[in-house]
This record gives C-alpha cells, structure tokens and sequence, in this order.
C-alpha cells in the first residue's frame, strides 16, 4: 500500500522479480544430488537426522510423552513444534504419527513436507512415491511437497509437472502458485514465473486481478469451467479473522432524475457538472495518495510492523482492491453488474423508431409539393412519433435506473461496512490514511462506473427531446442527496482482542493488526523439553490445522459437515510471517454461502515452499 498509486503496476513486477531473483539464490548454487533410496532408508535416515540434531536424551524424553498419544495428537504435537521453532522436534512427532498408522498416506506427506524444509529433499521424494501407493490423499499436498523436494534437486521440469497438477487441483494453495513460479523461474520461463508468483501473493484465486494472474491448466485438455468452480475452495472470509464492530454506513448519492422528459436539459446540464465534480474528487484523492505514499519512509510515521501485522494490512489492501468479489457481497455485485447494462435495447429499439421516422419524413414532405398546410402535418406527425419515442425510452431508462439505483444499494451498503470494518482495523495513521483514501477513491469510481454512465445515458436522451419539442409538461427534477464516505477512525489499540479462532494447535487472537498465538492441547507439552540444536528452515513451512469442533465467530457457526481453519506459516528464521483462516463447506454444512471443498484426508497439512 505505500506505494504510488500511479506506480503500483510497475511496483508489483519489480517486486515479483526481485522475490524470484531471491528465492532462486536461497537454493545455493548446487542443487542436492539424487539417490534413489526405499521409503524404509527413507525413514532411517530421518530417524538419524533427529538423533544427530536434537541429541538422544531429547529424543528419548519426547518419545516418552509421545508413548499412549493418537496419530493426530502426535500431529498436533508436530504442528506446535513448527509454531514453536522445533523443526526437528515436530519431524519426530510426526514419525511417531506414521508408526502409529502406517497406512495412512497423509502421514508420510506431512514427513515428506518437513523433510524438504529440513534438506532432506531424498527423502522426501521417497516419501511421497510410498503415499502415492496408500491412495496419496490430500492430493494437492502431496504434488506440492513433490514439487518442491524436486526443485531442491534441481529437477525443474519434473517439479513444473507437479505444481501445475497441484494448482489446478486447488488454486486457494498460494505455496504450489510460488514454487511453482521458482520451477518456471529456474528454467528461465520468466514472464509465466512472474504471474504465478504475483498469483501466488493472494488465497483466492476468484479475486486474481487479471486473467493472467489465474491458475493455467497443463498441457492436458481443460475441464469444464462449471466443474472446476464447483471444487474450488475460498478462504474465509474477513469476518472471521478481523474485528468489523467499527464499521460504518456509507450513502450512495440521490441523483437528480428528471420527473418528465420535459425535465431532461436541465437533467443534461446537471449530469455533466456532476461526472465533473465526481472526477475532481478521484483525482484529489489519487494525488493525496500520491503525495503520502512519495513521503520518506521516515517522515510517514509509524513504527515498523511485524511479518503478520504487515501481511495483514496487505490482505485488506487486497480486499479492497477486489472487495467485489469478496464471497460475503459478491452475488449483490453480480446483480448489479447484469442490470448496468438495460439502456442497451431501450436504445436500440429508439433508434429504430427514430430512423425509419427520419428515412419516411423526406419523402413525405417532398410528396407535399408546395403545400405549406401538407408539409407542416407531416413534420408534426413525425415530431410526435420521435416525442413518443423518446417518452417511451425515458419511462423505461427511468424504471431501468430505478432498479440498478435499488441493486447498487444493496450491493454497497454492505460493501462499505465490511471496507471501513476492515480499515478500523489498522492502528497506525499513515497506514489507515493510505487504506482510507484508496477505498474511498475506488467508491467513487465504482459509483461512476455503475451510476453515472447508465444515467448519463438519460441526459442523452435529451437530443431527441430537444428536436421533438414540445415533449413533455413537467420541467422540474427531483431532489439531490450527496454521497456520504463516512470514515471509523484509526483502530485504538488499547481495546482487548476481540477475535479469536481456537484450532486444533492454538489459539490465535487478532486485535488490530496485530496478532497472539498461544499453543494449546497437546502441542505445549515441548515448552521446555525438546532443547534441539537451532537448525533454520530451508524455504518456509505451512501448517494447516482445523477449528475445533463448535467454533462461533460471529454469525459464523461451524457444525457437521463444515470445514474450517487456520494457517501458520513460519519462514527460514523460524518466525512466523502469516496467519489465517479458511472456510468452506462439503455436502450437509454451512460456513455462511462461501464455496465448495474438495474433501481433505487429514485435518493437518505440513505444506513446504
């Protein structure tokens, strides 16, 4: 968001080469060597590489709390330990979990995601080729934990193969959108490399900003656009992880309509100084956002945020740059946009009638002769058909404005309640200054957009009127109510948090843009028990965990057969540098009217990057 509005294109590729440039160096400058190895050296080798790292006694004292748990609180103790910065500490929960249940292929992905992030990329791939012949479910996380061991070992070509698969399966998964760009990237396939890691940037592939920025299929002949929405997943929407109470009301303005087609001119004058006025206020906005965001660092004010905080605020930047399609206002706004269009055929049927009355008129007045009498009753007769053409085009653009005025309410009154709930989230003044002005000056365009170009099309009506006149008897319009922007202030950051999602490793509490993680169930038991040696990640891991059974945000109520949770992603220091939340529903739940799920195997998912 601090940026230049007029620059963000340019921004945004600089940007995105530059992640790629840094991602390609952080491989080193030889890939691992391959060795084909069983999924029982596999295994072995792991077993190594936690004695080695963490130290037997260690080893030995969490095996001893591990003894008597379930696969998934073994899972669960694994997820924790990622939260925790125990990266070896979780690769020995989670071989405790593929002891307990050999047969089930999740287990050995999950090792297999961990492995890669540990440089351990071999093994990994022995793994995942095991998983494959226990059914290989979850799908999507097993082609990106295989696409991402093979780009460690410099296979580039394979890996492609396997994230493109891993994508078009589940495009919400931005980590197979980022490595598979890094494959693309690798192999000097550098303009595709740059979309997918611009894609890769955001969840949700219905709010890509251009058709490039969506998932490409492989080489293997595309499905049915309709099917592949259908088991497309959203992530959650912004209800569920940010504070909206702060929201506020904003007002579509009341325009002006004509009461009669008499009433049109001064309609036209009117239109035209207030599409005027409207694009005064854009470009006061675009040049105070210019002006904020070409300020030094250091004069914007604030203190710097943390990972989070920061990947927060960008999630409501995005929101805002797509609030159309956020899955909460998104059918509203599929409303609007099939009725902004209706004066198309009233146009088309008026041009008919005033062609044909025009191609007539001529010849009628030229069969007259000299008769003054003649003549003047054919220019009446067709004065009168292009006046009642035009009172009949004006009736129904009146009733077609009427109607989109109705549409677009309801598609806006919510939309600038979830916009400023979202923005009354940010604490720090430039920050809320910059988000504010965006939005607001996106209204305004919105409102140009899907407002004053369909009642433009009114004032234009005014030509035929004006050449039909006398046309009507009521000259008068109808009042005018300015649009209203109001604004909820910085978010106070004194206020306790008042989100909260509890999921199966911790809970996680937002306030602002901030964000607390406190590890619960059985993962706390690695609070001061598992001293392993400090050992950084390769790249970044993902854990997926699901809500606990019962979760209320909101209106939002997870029951049987709903699928939601969270995210955790920790990067090459051990820092955790995102958190979220997803939802979605599967036949006989509900998590609001947010999509479809393809069904997961497991409710925790180790995802490498």
């Amino acid at each position: 968001m601090l940026r230049s509005v007029q620059d963000a294109a340019v921004f945004d590729d600089v940007w995105v080469s530059e992640a790629l440039e840094d991602a390609r160096l952080a491989l080193g400058t030889r890939p691992v060597t391959f060795m084909s190895l069983t999924p029982q050296q596999a295994l072995a080798n792991l077993d190594r590489s936690v004695d080695s790292r963490a130290g037997k006694a260690a080893r030995a004292a969490l095996e001893g709390m591990l003894r008597g748990r379930t696969p998934l609180e073994a899972s669960e103790i694994a997820a924790g330990a990622v939260v925790q910065r125990r990266p070896v500490a979780a690769l020995q929960a989670l071989l405790f979990a593929h002891r307990s249940e050999p047969q089930r292929a999740a287990h050995l992905i999950n090792i297999a995601g961990l492995a890669s992030a540990l440089g351990s990329p071999n093994e990994a791939l022995a793994l995942l080729t095991a998983a494959e012949t226990l059914g290989g479910k979850p799908r999507a996380a097993l082609l990106n934990n295989r696409g991402r061991a093979l780009i460690l070992l410099g296979r580039y070509p394979d890996a492609e193969v396997a994230l493109r698969e891993a994508v078009k399966l589940d495009a919400w998964l931005s980590e197979a959108k980022r490595n598979l760009a890094l494959a693309l990237y690798a192999q000097k396939k550098t303009p595709e490399a740059v979309r997918f890691m611009r894609a890769g940037q955001r969840r949700t592939p219905a709010l890509a900003k251009e058709a490039a920025d969506k998932p490409l299929a492989p080489a293997t002949p595309a499905e049915n656009d309709e099917d592949a929405l259908s088991v497309t997943q959203h992530w959650a929407p912004s209800p569920l992880t940010f504070d909206l109470s702060r929201a506020i009301d904003g007002r579509l303005p009341a325009l002006p309509f004509p009461k009669d087609v008499a009433g049109l001119g001064a309609y036209a004058a009117r239109m035209q100084a207030l599409r005027l006025e409207y694009a005064a206020q854009v470009q006061s906005r675009t040049a105070r956002l210019n002006a904020l965001t070409e300020q030094p660092q250091g004069a914007q004010g604030g203190a710097a945020p943390d990972a989070v905080a920061a990947a927060r605020v960008a999630a409501i930047s995005h929101t805002i740059e797509f609030a159309r399609s956020e899955p909460t206002v998104r059918a509203l706004w599929d409303r609007v946009d099939r009725h902004v269009s209706f004066m198309d055929p009233i146009n088309e049927q008026l041009g008919e009638v005033l062609g044909d009355s025009i191609r007539r008129e001529g010849p009628e007045v030229s069969a007259c002769g000299t008769d003054r009498r003649c003549q003047e009753a054919v220019q009446e007769r067709h004065r009168l058909v292009r006046c009642g053409a035009a009172q009949n085009a004006f009736t129904q653009w009146r009733a077609g404005m009427r109607e989109l005025d109705s549409l677009t309410a309801q598609a806006f009154r919510p939309t600038y309640r979830l916009l400023t709930g979202l923005i009354g989230n940010v604490s720090d003044p430039t920050t809320y200054q910059l988000l504010m002005l965006e939005m607001q000056r996106r209204t305004l365009i919105s409102i140009e957009t899907d407002l004053l170009v369909p009642a433009q099309q009114g004032a234009d009506l005014w030509t035929v009127a004006e050449v039909s006149a006398p046309c009507g008897t009521v000259p008068e319009l109808e009042d005018e109510v300015e649009v209203s922007l109001d604004e909820p202030g910085p978010c106070p950051v004194r206020d306790p948090y008042k989100v909260t999602l509890d999921f199966l490793i911790a809970e996680v509490s937002f306030n602002c843009e901030k964000v607390a993680i406190q590890i619960e169930g059985p993962g706390v038991v690695l609070a001061d028990t598992f001293g392993e040696v400090e050992y950084a990640f390769q790249g970044k891991i993902t854990v997926f965990a699901g809500v606990k059974a019962g979760l209320g945000v909101g209106a939002f109520k997870v029951g049987p057969g709903a699928k939601a949770g969270c995210y955790v992603a920790v990067n090459t220091s051990g820092e955790i540098v995102d958190v979220g939340a997803k939802a979605s529903v599967s036949v006989g739940g509900t998590v609001g009217s947010y999509g479809l799920e393809v069904e997961q195997e497991y409710p925790i998912s180790f995802i490498a990057e």
